[in-house]
């Protein structure tokens, strides 16, 4: 997995994407937007909790997007914004999937406990994951060795 650090400052009239869990409002959609310090971020999507697309953007400042998924499959994602809570998702998913919803922030992921919501990486960046909290106490981890194949773990709530 590589990304690309811009050291431009952010302009004070963009509308930045909130970092969390977001849905579809009519909640077939959910993706998980990750941001990094250097202005960059990550964006996983899944339609149905099984196939999962990654796509890095270099700058979310500007909204998000990317002409090609973090596997080089082709996939591009435009997340346009209304708000940084609020938008509008077009997509291309694993299957052929291209969709458009609109979409808005479901959870922030700011719960004290550990693992802190996040990008970790295995000391040998072998391995990525992105631990995403729920309200109700549950967690999903979206893990990948490769940037193509993710697998998904829910852990069911408990404190």
């Amino acid at each position: 997995m590589f990304l690309i650090e811009l050291d431009m400052p952010l302009s004070e009239t963009s509308v930045i994407p909130a970092n969390g869990i977001w849905k579809s409002t009519d909640k077939t959609l959910s993706f998980y937007l990750q941001e990094y310090q250097s202005g960059a971020c990550i964006t996983v999507v899944t339609l149905n909790g099984v196939d999962f697309a990654a796509y890095p953007d270099a700058d979310y400042s500007d909204g998000i997007r990317v002409w090609d998924d973090l596997g080089g499959r082709g996939y591009p994602l435009t997340l346009a914004l209304a708000d940084s809570s609020h938008g509008s998702l077009t997509a291309t998913l694993p299957g052929n999937n291209s969709v458009t919803k609109l979409v808005e922030r479901a959870f922030s992921g700011t719960r004290s406990s550990t693992p802190q919501n996040g990008i970790w990486r295995s000391e040998d960046d072998a391995l990525s994951f992105y631990p995403q909290k729920y309200e109700g106490g549950s967690c999903i981890l979206v893990a990948t060795m490769d940037g193509v194949r993710f697998a998904l773990f829910p852990r069911p709530g408990s404190e």
